[in-house]
């Protein structure tokens, strides 16, 4: 789908304003892709992937008629040596932004090899890297070690005789290794919009300045990252469904006593998180009043994430308001924009659906971050990262988290020729990513209908 940004882009090209609509193809592996039979969300307002890869530039450009119908065609090839789960491809006029404020979109931390990581547990040690058989004939994991790394396709994920593990999206996507952290390894407790550490290990990184502090307070951290059952059971096993997930990523400026600190924060209960939004007119002037598709679960002072809506002033983050229950959600947007023209997504911050969906992307803003008082981005020497998973109340060594990437993304630099061109999000047979394995050469088409009003 050409996306409202995409509209401009593609007018301005027109006009001769611009060189390119199109000059790069995006992958992601952020959404959850959908059965052949599904039907495409809108997409009008994306105005990025939820989790970008990599960008590959456009080798050709073709028109086609098939059926009837004209389509343009874009190309492009994937580097051979990496290994990608693909679930969204979006179209780029180039590679990047040419007037950031601050760091452009980029990839901050990878969780792999080289990047030098340090199990503290009783003693620090580098992460050890397992690299052969992790699981027994059961298909559970069998390593002893709290905190590894393991390679993404690692025979754990064979999908021909261990499906349920694949079909509950646990194997990672971004790039060839991830580190595993067990659910027990840290003990976190909520402390306001922060999470305490009451006990535990963790994974430890020493780092130069991780130099935020030009990019606006809007700009997002996203994390991607997998929960992992320890044990091969099928799916649908509610025993082995976490209840809630903890991860807390430092960012210190020194290793000793009390440091100055940013911190993300993801605090996810196990339960339905989504829901429609769809054409409405919503009532009130500062708390605006909407009608969910059905009961929601926001509980008042909850974050909500309203996406694909139009008017776009409704996408954001915001908080629920006294008033909201039921399918009734208030939330204090400062304004009300109109009715609703095109029906979009209600998301809780607080709430994902384990059940069904192992994969997860959080989004932070910067802004959203807990920092102490005299932190600056330009002091960090140090991340630390720790993982709890809770089964009812208590930390349970049932679960692993699968750390994948952690990525900055500005979306604040405004530039009126640059932009998400158009989106979409993958269709397979059996609604499970695209792998384009690694040292394999691959070619990836986005094409798009061409008609006149």
């Amino acid at each position: 789908m050409i996306t409202n940004t995409g509209k401009e882009i593609i007018g301005k090209y027109l006009v001769g304003q611009t060189d390119s609509y199109a000059s790069y193809l995006a992958i992601g592996c952020g959404e959850k892709p959908l059965l052949s039979s599904d039907s495409f969300g809108n997409y009008a307002t994306k105005t990025s992937l939820a989790f970008e890869t990599l960008r590959v530039p456009i080798i050709s450009k073709s028109l086609i008629t098939d059926s009837g119908s004209t389509r343009v065609v874009l190309t492009a090839e994937l580097p051979t040596e990496e290994r990608y789960e693909i679930t969204e491809v979006g179209v780029y006029p180039s590679q990047n932004n040419p007037i950031p404020t601050g760091l452009d979109s980029q990839a901050l931390i990878l969780f792999d090899g080289a990047e030098l990581w340090e199990a503290h547990t009783a003693t620090i040690d580098p992460v050890p890297l397992e690299l052969g058989t992790i699981a027994d004939e059961q298909n559970d994991i069998t390593i002893s070690d709290k905190i590894f790394y393991t390679n993404s396709n690692n025979s754990l994920f064979e999908k021909t005789n261990y499906p349920d593990r694949v079909e509950r999206y646990e194997r990672p996507r971004f790039l060839d290794r991830t580190i595993f952290v067990r659910g027990d390894s840290s003990v976190l407790a909520v402390s306001g919009s922060n999470l305490s550490v009451t006990s535990g290990d963790h994974i430890h990184l020493a780092t130069g300045p991780v130099d935020l502090a030009k990019n606006s307070t809007e700009d997002e951290l996203r994390l991607a990252f997998s929960v992992i059952n320890k044990n091969g059971t099928e799916i649908g096993d509610t025993a082995d469904v976490p209840s809630n997930v903890k991860i807390l990523i430092q960012f210190a400026s020194t290793d000793g006593a009390s440091p100055e600190y940013a911190s993300f924060v993801v605090n996810l209960t196990n339960g339905a998180y989504l829901n429609t939004l769809g054409t409405q007119t919503p009532t009130g002037t500062t708390n605006i009043s909407f009608t969910t598709g059905t009961s929601h679960n926001i509980s008042v002072g909850n974050q909500v994430t309203i996406s694909d809506v139009a008017p776009s002033a409704y996408n954001g983050t915001w908080t629920a308001q006294s008033g909201t229950t039921g399918s009734t959600l208030v939330l204090n947007i400062g304004n009300n924009p109109g009715a609703i023209t095109v029906a979009g997504k209600v998301r809780n911050e607080n709430k994902y659906d384990f059940t069904n969906n192992r994969y997860v992307v959080v989004n932070k803003a910067l802004k959203n971050l807990y920092t102490t008082g005299s932190f600056s981005w330009d002091t960090v020497s140090t991340i630390k990262v720790y993982a709890c998973v809770n089964d009812g109340s208590t930390g349970t060594g049932n679960f692993y988290v699968a750390l994948d990437a952690l990525k900055l993304e500005n979306i604040s630099s405004f530039n009126n020729v640059y932009g998400l061109t158009a989106y979409t999000v993958m269709k397979t047979s059996d609604s499970l990513p695209i792998v384009k394995s690694d040292n394999t050469s691959s070619f990836i088409e986005f094409s798009y209908l061409v008609d006149v009003l």
